[in-house]
């Protein structure tokens, strides 16, 4: 008996044809980071609330929240400001601004109040801690002095909350495990309502004579440290040590 030729295996299937874009959504959605969020604290400037959007999606976070219901000192200014921005409701390149399509990329919570979204972060096992400039030893008296002639008792009142929290710098905060940092209004910073519900607070420090720093800058320095600290903490937990190649995911 002879045995015919071996037939010749099938070929294996072709690889799918994965656009470069593809392969990039998809390195990108793996390393999103989940366990760091920024919360705005009623940001007045939509310029201002999408400069911060564009540098959270830039750093790889994934979540950031908004308390959107206004203070009542908030509310004449803020709504002169959406009617202006109605003008331009039908240039998508004012639609797009400074933000430059970054929220699409991110999962944006909206909350009417400082409680609501106190208790979905808390729910969500998140550390609450709040943003907020040098010690006041550190700052002039005109400077503080016009914000708290703007809205004294709001002011008093947040003091007064904000003076009961331990106050870190911000690279001591513990970013391994899940921390929300909170940033304040432009012109007041963080509300009474918010800094009664934080858990801490931490401060960028200032070494030149500026005593404050844009709410924007801010969030960006903030993401972008907090992404790099939490990222190593991550490994050094999981003993992979420092020098891991490969980024830590870190889900919802």
């Amino acid at each position: 008996y002879m045995s015919g030729p071996t037939p010749p295996s099938a070929p294996a299937p072709a690889e799918p044809d994965v656009s470069a874009r593809a392969r990039r959504l998809r390195r990108v959605a793996a390393g999103r980071m989940a366990g760091l969020r920024l919360v705005l604290d009623r940001l007045e400037d939509s310029g201002n609330r999408a400069a911060v959007l564009r540098s959270c999606e830039a750093f790889g976070l994934l979540h950031v929240h908004e308390i959107v219901g206004l203070r009542p000192s908030q509310q004449p200014r803020v709504a002169q400001k959406v009617a202006a921005a109605a003008k331009h409701g039908g240039n998508r390149r004012m639609r797009r601004g400074v933000g430059n399509g970054g929220e699409k990329w991110l999962c944006v919570h909206r909350h009417e109040t400082a409680a609501a979204c106190a208790e979905a972060l808390r729910g969500a096992g998140f550390r609450i801690v709040a943003t907020v400039p040098p010690p006041e030893g550190d700052r002039s008296d005109s400077w503080h002095d016009a914000r708290a002639a703007a809205d004294a008792a709001m002011v008093g009142e947040r003091n007064k909350a904000l003076a009961q929290l331990a106050t870190a710098k911000l690279e001591d905060v513990d970013f391994g495990e899940r921390v929300a940092l909170v940033l304040g209004s432009e012109r007041l910073g963080i509300s009474a309502e918010m800094a009664l519900l934080c858990d801490g607070a931490a401060t960028i420090p200032l070494f030149g004579l500026t005593e404050s720093l844009n709410v924007s800058v801010a969030a960006a320095l903030v993401a972008h440290y907090g992404r790099l600290a939490r990222t190593r903490a991550l490994r050094e937990r999981a003993g992979e040590g420092p020098r891991v190649p490969e980024i830590t995911r870190d889900y919802p």
